[in-house]
């Protein structure tokens, strides 16, 4: 090969190689870009399902039977909403505004019915006029005078009732015979003394 054939031939060798290049790269721009794998969602921490509640004692299934169910009024406008809890037998729901207790009935040695929510605290106080709901932790009154329907019924009757006064008569307690043969001997010493006395004779 001449010498000017060989200076003809640099340039193309260049010029094809360039080319082939080019050509790599439109066919590299040209393929669809792979994805990225996606990435699998962590799974939700499912919370633990709540302890049962224990057992109520019958005790405490009876004491729940004497609730007053159903809305108490308050004062300053407020309803405290009593309910038995069907799913737990002895179990009271009680409803104070946006509040709801969990509770289990005692009955007192005084007779006062106790609804107590051990876990946050709570007590409601059934009497036998009024009722009242108390935060025991903080020693003080959620909710005070609440009337149920049933509690009037028996304030009223109670007022329909006769009340024995101080002064009511009284039987007289029977006699003694010792106190009746003082009071002969007293009676006897007075028809004496006023009695006439007789005229000395002249």
């Amino acid at each position: 090969m001449s010498h000017s054939h060989k200076l003809l031939a640099a340039p193309l060798a260049l010029a094809a190689f360039a080319l082939a290049g080019l050509s790599a790269q439109a066919q590299t721009a040209s393929k669809p870009a792979s994805k990225a794998p996606a990435k699998v969602p962590a799974k939700a921490k499912v919370a633990p399902a709540p302890k049962g509640l224990p057992a109520a004692t019958e005790a405490q299934k009876s004491a729940a039977a004497l609730l007053h169910l159903g809305r108490s009024a308050c004062e300053l406008g407020a309803n405290v909403d009593v309910a038995l809890d069907a799913k737990h037998p002895g179990y009271v729901d009680i409803a104070f505004g946006k509040q709801r207790f969990k509770a289990l009935a005692v009955m007192s040695r005084t007779g006062a019915l106790r609804v107590e929510d051990d876990v946050r605290g709570v007590l409601w106080l059934q009497l036998g006029n009024k009722s009242m709901l108390m935060d025991v932790k903080r020693g003080q009154r959620l909710a005070d005078d609440c009337v149920h329907g049933e509690q009037i019924k028996a304030v009223d009757a109670a007022k329909g009732k006769p009340v024995e006064g101080l002064l009511d008569a009284r039987p007289a307690a029977a006699s003694s015979p010792a106190s009746s043969s003082a009071s002969s001997a007293a009676s006897s010493a007075a028809g004496i003394a006023s009695s006439p006395t007789p005229a000395a004779s002249r």
